[in-house]
């Protein structure tokens, strides 16, 4: 059975505007499909800032992109033994020190480890604990979902700014934006900047484009703006996702540092292979 629909009215001026743009761009979808989508974004903003505000005066361990309220419980085993660390006021203890999740899991384990796909998390509101990595992709902290939903409710209003001040790229960034247009949001009518493009871990297309290999994309990016240091995903670089001599000599060459180390401590090439030694200083 079909779903019921009525009749909202909104200006003409919108109704030509969003109807232009996407005729341009070519999107295949209904107008009523994009209003909607506009409206359950307002109401996600609303329903997130409200969640913040009553969140605001909560005590609570913030971890990246994830709030770990006051009572969360962390978990790693080694050896078949568990070991939990815990949320107190603003910070994590375990076994009565203060840590971070990364120090709780590298001094457990005795060695780098992902503290995203190593620790298991249980919140004081839930019954079964979840791996972390899990949070990390689906429950992101309030303050970025705002974001998130605000982004897109600024994409929605500034439909007839787009249309009539749309830039156009250059032809190698233009090149760059069909290749990867792939990695376009679910639904989204607005196809990606090769410039500002940052994926849900914090990754530039610079970092997807060295781990790719993709030397023209990455010289066009670097071209453009987009800096050789950019940090991404647990404080990796671009030069941090290099597995090639040809990539990394290339993003030394637009002055790459080869002294910045992610979050578990790695300087680039320290974990690649082959020409590891082309880019980490080493002799």
């Amino acid at each position: 059975m079909s779903e019921a629909m009525f009749v909202l009215p909104v200006p003409f001026a919108t109704y030509v505007v969003l109807n232009q743009f996407l005729t341009r761009h070519k999107v295949k979808r209904e107008m009523f499909e994009v209003v909607d989508e506009a409206v359950k974004t307002w109401m996600d903003s609303f329903q997130a800032e409200k969640e913040l505000s009553e969140a605001s005066s909560l005590n609570g361990y913030q971890w990246k992109h994830l709030f770990l309220p006051e009572g969360t419980r962390l978990r790693t085993i080694c050896d078949g033994a568990h070991h939990i660390a815990h949320v107190e006021g603003c910070k994590l203890l375990y076994e009565g020190r203060v840590c971070s999740p990364s120090q709780f899991v590298n001094g457990i384990h005795e060695s780098c480890r992902n503290a995203w796909k190593t620790i298991w998390v249980l919140m004081p509101s839930e019954t079964e604990w979840k791996l972390a990595n899990e949070y990390r992709g689906v429950r992101a902290s309030i303050r970025e979902r705002i974001s998130t939903n605000k982004n897109k409710k600024a994409r929605f209003r500034t439909f007839k700014t787009n249309l009539e001040n749309e830039t156009i790229l250059p032809t190698p960034l233009r090149k760059v934006q069909k290749q990867y247009d792939y990695l376009r949001s679910n639904g989204s009518c607005v196809p990606i900047d090769p410039v500002t493009f940052m994926d849900k871990n914090g990754d530039t297309l610079l970092h997807i484009a060295a781990q790719l290999n993709d030397l023209e994309t990455m010289e066009a990016l670097m071209k453009a703006g987009l800096s050789a240091n950019s940090i991404g995903d647990m404080g990796a670089t671009p030069l941090h996702c290099a597995w090639s001599e040809e990539a990394a000599n290339l993003l030394l060459s637009y002055g790459a540092s080869n002294t910045i180390r992610d979050e578990f401590g790695r300087l680039p090439g320290e974990e690649s292979c082959g020409a590891a030694k082309a880019w980490s200083g080493s002799t």
